[in-house]
C-alpha cells in the first residue's frame, strides 16, 4: 500500500493539512468528553477525555490503512453522543442511587456494548451486501442531510466561539456587541478562506490561511498590550485541561458495580443511538459519494466501519464512523493520500496520551474561522450550488429537512425527508399510466390463422373488444388510473358497443392490496355494462390475491394463461355469434374460390391434392423432418408448437380451416422449425414437391396461381404481425 500516490508530490501541505485536522478533532474530543463526562462524572473529564482521543486515533489510523478511499477520516459523531449525555443526565435526576465509580462503570458498559453490536451489525450489513438499501435513499434526503450536517458546523463554530448553542433563544445574546466581537471576525476570516479555496483550488491554501490568522492574532492582541491570561479569560482562548494516563479508565472500571436496571431502563436509547448510527453510516457514506464524485464501494467501507468498532471495544472509544465533513473539505483542498490521516491519528494518540496543553494556546477565533469553513462549504453546496441541478419540489425537500433539523432535531428531519420523499414517490409513480398501450380487435389478434369470412367477420366486430396492455406496478393510484381508462372506452359517441375488455399483466410485476378495492368496483362496473372482462398473464401472486377475494366469482370474470389463450377466446365467442346458413358449411373447392376467384383453376388444383385424414392428437409435421409437403386444411383445428427449452412445447399458432401449413419450409427446402399438431378431428389436402412440379410443367397459369396464394397468405400474416407491433409502441 502506498502512502502517497503519484497525484500528490506536496508533502509538506499534506502533514501541515494534518496537523490542521488533529488540533479540530482534539477541540472535538474535548466537547464530546465534556458532553459526557459532566454532573456526578466530572471528576472522570480528564480519562474520558484520555478515552475519546486514543480511541479517535486508533479508528483514524486503522481504517487510514484499510479504506479505499486515501483521505477517508473516520471518529465518533456528535450525534450519538448526545443520546449517551442524555442518559448521564438522567442519572443525576434522583431516579437511581449508585455512586461515582458504579455510574461510570454503567456508562462504559454501554458504550462498550454498543460498540461490539454495531461493530458486529456492520459487519452482517458487508457480508451480506446489504449496503444497498443506501442506494435507496432518495436524493434530497442526502442533500438535506448534508446540509443539515453544514448547519451542525455552523452550531459547533458559534458553540466554539461564544460558549453558546445556536438557537431563537440565543439569538438575542449572539447579535449583542461584545458576543459579535468573538464571532463576527471568525466568520469574516472563514468567508475569506472559503472564497480563496474554492478560486484558487490550491492544496497549501488551507494551512496558508491559518497560519496567517494565527500569526496575526498573536500580533495584533501582543501589539494593543494584551497578555494570554488575559485573552483567556475574556474568551479568545480555552482553558487547558489536566489530564491522566490511558489506562486509568480500567483501574476505575468496576463490572460488580454495573448498574443493570438503569442499562434496562435505558434499552430505548441504547436502540435509539444504534439506529441513528447505522443511518448515519450509510447516509455519510451515500453523501462522500456525492462529493467525491466517485464510486465507493459501501460494502467494503461498511465493513472497515465495523472492524474499527470492534477495536473500540478494547479501547472505551467512542462509537465512530466515516466524518463526511473533514474528509470533503481536505479532499477539495488537495489531500489525495493517507498522509491525512496518519498525521491526525499521531495527533490524538499524542493528546490522549501525554496531555492536550497545546489547546490552550489555540485562538478560538482560528479554530472557529477553521469550522466555519467547513459549514460555508456544506451550506453553499447543498443550498446554492445545488439548485441549478434538482427540481423545485425536490430543493423544497432539502429545505425542508433543514428547518427539520434546526428546529426539531437531525433524526427527526431525516425521518421526515424519507416520509415526504415516499409520498413524492406514490403521487410521482401514481402519474405514470400502467396501461402501456390501448388496442382494439381490429390491429391485434390471437395467433389462431382463420378463413377470410371469419377474418372479416372478426374485423367488422373489432372495435367491441378492448385491449389494455398493462406494466409496471399496480398500487391504489395507478389502479384508479385504470379505471377511469376503462371507463373511457365507453364514453364514446356513435362507437361500436365494447362487448369484451382484456387486460394483459404480462408487464406487470406486482399489485399491491389496496388495489383489489379498485378491482372490486372493476367487477361491478363490467356486470352493470354486460361486459366480458379477461384477465392473462397473471402472476401466481396476483391471481392468488384475486382469487382469494372471490374476483373470478362472477361468471363475466375469465382467467388465461396467456394472452393468446385469452385473445383466441373472445374471438371464438364473436365467431359463435355468427349467423351463418343451414349446409353453409365451406368446402375445399370454396375456401379455393375466396382466394383464386376462379372455378376452374380452383377444380384444376384440386386435381392434384391428395386428400389426407388426421385424428385429434397426430403429428402432421414433425419439428425436424424435411419440409416437401404443404397441408390445405378444410376441416378441424390444428396448433403448430416448438420445443422450448423445458419439457413442455411452446403454442406458436393456431391454423382453423381454410388455411395452408408449412408453405414457408417448402418454399426455403428448411427442415421444419416447429410441430404441427391436430388439435380435433382434421380433414384435409397434401400438395407434395413432385405434385408442384407436375402442376407447373402442365398447368403453369394454375401453379402460378398457387404460388401467389401461398405469397399472399404470408404476406398478409406478416402485415398483420407488423400492425401488431406498431400498435404496441
Amino acid at each position: 500500500m502506498k502512502i502517497l500516490s503519484s497525484k500528490s508530490r506536496n508533502f509538506g501541505s499534506e502533514m501541515s493539512m494534518g496537523v490542521l485536522s488533529a488540533l479540530s478533532m482534539v477541540l472535538a474530543g474535548v466537547s464530546f468528553s465534556a458532553l459526557i463526562f459532566t454532573g456526578p462524572l466530572l471528576p472522570y473529564l480528564p480519562v474520558g477525555l484520555s478515552l475519546i482521543l486514543v480511541g479517535w486515533g486508533v479508528a483514524t489510523l486503522y481504517s487510514t490503512f484499510r479504506t479505499k478511499v486515501p483521505t477517508q477520516l473516520m471518529g465518533p459523531q456528535d450525534k450519538p453522543i448526545v443520546i449517551l449525555a442524555s442518559m448521564v443526565i438522567s442519572s443525576s435526576l434522583g431516579l437511581y442511587t449508585f455512586q461515582e465509580h458504579a455510574l461510570f462503570s454503567t456508562i462504559m458498559t454501554i458504550v462498550v456494548a454498543t460498540n461490539l453490536i454495531f461493530g458486529l451489525a456492520m459487519i452482517v450489513v458487508s457480508r451480506y451486501r446489504l449496503s444497498r438499501m443506501a442506494e435507496y435513499i432518495p436524493y434530497p434526503v442526502v442533500g438535506g442531510f448534508l446540509a443539515g450536517t453544514g448547519y451542525y458546523f455552523l452550531d459547533a463554530a458559534i458553540y466554539v466561539l461564544t460558549g453558546m448553542k445556536l438557537s431563537i433563544v440565543t439569538i438575542p445574546n449572539l447579535l449583542s456587541w461584545p458576543t459579535v466581537f468573538l464571532w463576527g471576525p471568525s466568520l469574516v476570516m472563514g468567508l475569506i478562506m472559503f472564497v480563496l479555496i474554492r478560486r484558487l483550488k490550491k492544496s497549501w491554501v488551507m494551512q496558508a490561511c491559518v497560519a496567517v490568522l494565527w500569526l496575526g492574532f498573536f500580533l495584533v492582541s501582543f501589539y494593543m498590550g494584551f497578555d494570554m491570561e488575559t485573552l483567556r479569560e475574556a474568551g479568545f482562548f480555552f482553558q487547558p485541561i489536566s489530564n491522566t494516563s490511558f489506562s486509568f479508565w480500567i483501574q476505575s472500571y468496576h463490572f460488580d458495580s454495573i448498574h443493570w436496571l438503569f442499562i434496562r431502563d435505558h434499552l430505548g436509547d441504547i436502540i435509539a443511538l444504534l439506529l441513528l448510527s447505522f443511518l448515519g453510516a450509510l447516509l455519510n457514506l451515500t453523501g462522500l459519494e456525492l462529493g467525491l464524485r466517485q464510486t465507493v464501494d459501501t460494502d467494503h467501507e461498511l465493513r472497515v466501519v465495523g472492524e474499527v468498532n470492534l477495536l473500540m471495544t478494547f479501547f472505551g472509544g467512542l462509537l465512530s464512523y466515516t466524518q463526511i465533513g473533514p474528509t470533503l473539505l481536505y479532499s477539495r483542498a488537495g489531500a489525495s493520500t493517507r498522509v491525512l490521516g496518519i498525521i491526525t491519528a499521531i495527533g490524538c494518540f499524542l493528546c490522549g496520551l501525554f496531555g492536550t496543553g497545546v489547546i490552550a494556546f489555540i485562538p478560538k477565533m482560528v479554530l472557529g474561522a477553521l469550522i466555519l469553513v467547513f459549514a460555508m462549504e456544506f451550506l453553499y453546496t447543498w443550498i446554492f450550488a445545488i439548485r441549478r441541478h434538482i427540481t423545485k419540489i425536490e430543493y423544497g425537500v432539502i429545505l425542508m429537512i433543514l428547518a427539520a433539523i434546526v428546529v426539531v432535531g437531525f433524526l427527526e428531519g431525516i425521518l421526515l425527508g424519507l416520509c415526504v420523499s415516499i409520498v413524492m414517490f406514490v403521487v410521482n409513480y401514481s402519474r405514470i399510466n400502467v396501461v402501456r398501450s390501448v388496442l382494439s380487435g381490429v390491429e391485434t389478434r390471437s395467433n389462431v390463422v382463420r378463413d377470410v369470412d371469419q377474418k372479416r367477420y372478426l374485423e367488422s366486430l373489432g372495435a367491441s373488444v378492448n385491449i389494455l396492455m398493462l406494466h409496471g406496478y399496480v398500487f391504489f393510484g395507478s389502479a384508479t388510473h385504470l379505471m377511469g381508462t376503462i371507463k373511457a372506452c365507453f364514453s364514446g359517441k356513435g362507437r361500436q358497443k365494447v362487448k369484451y375488455i382484456i387486460l394483459d399483466f404480462r408487464l406487470v410485476h406486482g399489485m399491491d392490496s389496496s388495489s383489489i378495492f379498485v378491482f372490486g368496483k372493476l367487477s361491478h362496473f363490467i356486470h352493470k355494462h354486460n361486459v366480458h372482462l379477461v384477465l392473462t398473464g397473471l402472476s401466481d401472486t396476483i391471481r392468488h390475491a384475486l382469487y382469494v377475494h372471490d374476483f373470478f366469482v362472477d361468471e363475466r370474470c375469465h382467467y388465461f394463461k396467456n394472452f393468446d389463450l385469452g385473445m383466441e377466446w373472445v374471438e371464438t365467442q364473436i365467431l359463435f355469434g355468427r349467423k351463418t346458413e343451414k349446409n353453409d358449411r365451406p368446402t375445399a373447392k370454396g375456401y379455393l374460390m375466396e382466394v383464386l376467384h376462379d372455378s376452374e383453376k380452383a377444380d384444376a388444383l384440386l386435381g392434384y391434392l391428395t386428400p389426407g385424414t388426421f385424428q385429434r392428437g397426430d403429428a402432421i409435421i414433425q419439428e425436424g423432418d424435411q419440409g416437401d409437403q404443404v397441408f390445405f386444411l378444410v376441416q378441424g383445428k390444428v396448433s403448430v408448437y416448438m420445443q422450448g427449452s423445458g419439457d413442455r412445447p411452446i403454442r406458436l399458432r393456431s391454423f382453423s380451416a381454410g388455411t395452408l401449413v408449412g408453405e414457408m419450409s417448402h418454399y426455403l427446402s428448411y427442415e421444419r422449425s416447429a410441430s404441427v399438431i391436430a388439435d380435433t378431428d382434421c380433414k384435409g389436402y397434401v400438395i407434395s414437391h413432385d405434385a408442384l412440379m407436375r402442376l407447373f410443367q402442365e398447368r403453369p397459369k394454375v401453379a402460378a396461381a398457387f404460388h401467389e396464394l401461398c405469397a399472399r397468405l404470408m404476406a398478409e400474416r406478416i402485415y398483420h404481425m407488423n400492425k401488431q407491433l406498431k400498435s404496441l409502441f
